[in-house]
């Protein structure tokens, strides 16, 4: 008679609970919330390799270059980092126990730096001989907004008079020389965003190609 024989191996639940990559901003905190199906009885959080944090169920343990920069959710398993630092940036893993089974929960940090003030120049294209006084045509210019920094982090945002336009070059009509028409540049990367303002009137020769003034800037949460 035939005997049948099954391999029977011992299964140890794990769930990997991924999250999307997420951008903090140097010098400041961000968080790392995993989605974990209740209270942990073990915590363990590595980047990279090396062990961030680890709570036993009653006392917890930071390692390394993370001592007195992280807080750890005994709760939910959250994490988070201060006083942001570019070698913070890569992968973090979390392991936590609840119940005798394990989940891990991964997670990539990008620590980036705010955007730049940008900057803003003006090339002049000729006339199209309309507008303007009869013995000064309208003349056309292209506008150009640039800003130090990854270009795939950069966004650029023109606002006008009469609403927005995105991207770095804007084709602008030129009313005289003392056309005072005011173009505001906006840049944005994943962690903030600076504004430029240019008056059209400096795209004339003998003024500033580049006119530089006090940005605003405003940081993302």
């Amino acid at each position: 008679m035939a005997v049948s024989y099954f391999l029977v191996c011992p299964v140890l639940p794990l769930l990997a609970l991924g999250q999307a990559p997420q951008y903090a901003r140097q010098g400041f905190e961000t968080t790392l919330g995993p989605a974990i199906p209740g209270t942990p009885d073990r915590i363990v959080w590595k980047h990279g390799a090396r062990k961030v944090v680890e709570f036993d169920g009653s006392e917890e343990n930071v390692h390394g270059t993370f001592l007195d920069r992280v807080v750890l959710d005994w709760h939910t398993a959250a994490l988070t980092i201060k006083d942001l630092q570019a070698g913070d940036s890569g992968p973090y893993e979390l392991e936590a126990t609840i119940n005798s089974k394990r989940f891990y929960s991964q997670h990539e940090v990008e620590v980036i730096e705010k955007v730049a003030v940008p900057t803003i120049s003006c090339v002049l294209n000729g006339t199209d001989g309309s507008g303007g006084k009869p013995d000064e045509p309208r003349t056309l210019a292209t506008l150009t907004c640039s800003a130090e920094g990854p270009p795939s982090l950069i966004t650029y945002r023109w606002t006008l008079l009469k609403g927005v336009l995105d991207g770095r070059g804007l084709l602008v009509p030129l009313v005289g020389k003392q056309d005072e028409t005011v173009y505001t540049c906006q840049v944005n990367n994943p962690v903030s965003q600076e504004k430029r303002e240019f008056v059209a009137k400096d795209c004339y020769p003998g003024k500033t190609r580049i006119r530089k003034l006090v940005a605003t800037a405003a940081c993302r949460s």
